[in-house]
């Protein structure tokens, strides 16, 4: 399945500010890099044949990053937020032929093949499948084939994304995965995060091809 896989990237200097109160703008923009590169690295090392774009207006730092990688870049002409970064990509393969888009973010702290091997395996039976966060966000979206959608990035974004997709006419695959439904935003994540990995639980996976949630 011809697969592109879109990772959007705000410029590190602007990214993480939430972790403000816990560390100081040149840490934040550390880690940022730091969890954005480790995921370009896991889909290139994992899915060699996937193309991957980094989605960012950041050209100065974040583009030649993503191409020492081997990867693209999609440059926004100025940062818009999620919800436009992944209309981006979703033009980009609309247009590209390709058979299924994929949208992750770059601060996933902890990538597991498995996790991600299921989510690749639903998305060849639903329209479209989601990772869902801890806190209601989406981690992974994938639609395939590419079609005309509504992003909802943001609070409980997977519930809005869940009825985008129904009401788009497409079933949908919804999961939270232990790993996969967390990500770095708060001093609070980092100590939930060093729990979740002591305290591994199974996943829980709802299929809608019905009324919205």
């Amino acid at each position: 399945m011809k697969t592109l896989l879109a990772i959007p990237m705000k410029a590190p200097a602007r990214a993480k500010t939430r972790l403000a109160p816990a560390m100081d703008d040149s840490q934040r923009a550390q880690l940022a890099v730091r969890l954005f590169e480790r995921t370009l690295a896991f889909f290139r090392r994992n899915w060699p044949d996937f193309d991957v774009v980094a989605v960012t207006d950041d050209a100065t730092q974040i583009a030649p990053l993503a191409a020492r990688h081997g990867a693209g870049v999609l440059l926004e002409v100025c940062e818009a937020g999620l919800s436009a970064a992944a209309g981006l990509a979703l033009q980009h393969a609309w247009t590209g032929g390709y058979e299924r888009l994929v949208i992750v973010p770059g601060d996933v702290p902890v990538w597991l093949r498995a996790e991600v091997r299921q989510m690749l395996s639903l998305s060849q039976r639903h329209g479209l499948t989601l990772a869902e966060s801890h806190d209601g966000g989406t981690n992974f979206l994938a639609l395939a084939p590419p079609q005309r959608f509504t992003f909802h990035y943001g609070p409980q974004s997977a519930a809005l994304h869940t009825r985008s997709g129904l009401e788009c006419g497409l079933s949908v695959a919804r999961c939270q995965l232990p790993f996969l439904a967390r990500d770095i935003d708060t001093a609070e994540d980092c100590l939930v995060l060093a729990h979740a990995r002591r305290c591994r639980r199974g996943p829980r996976l709802s299929a809608f091809n019905g009324a919205p949630p």
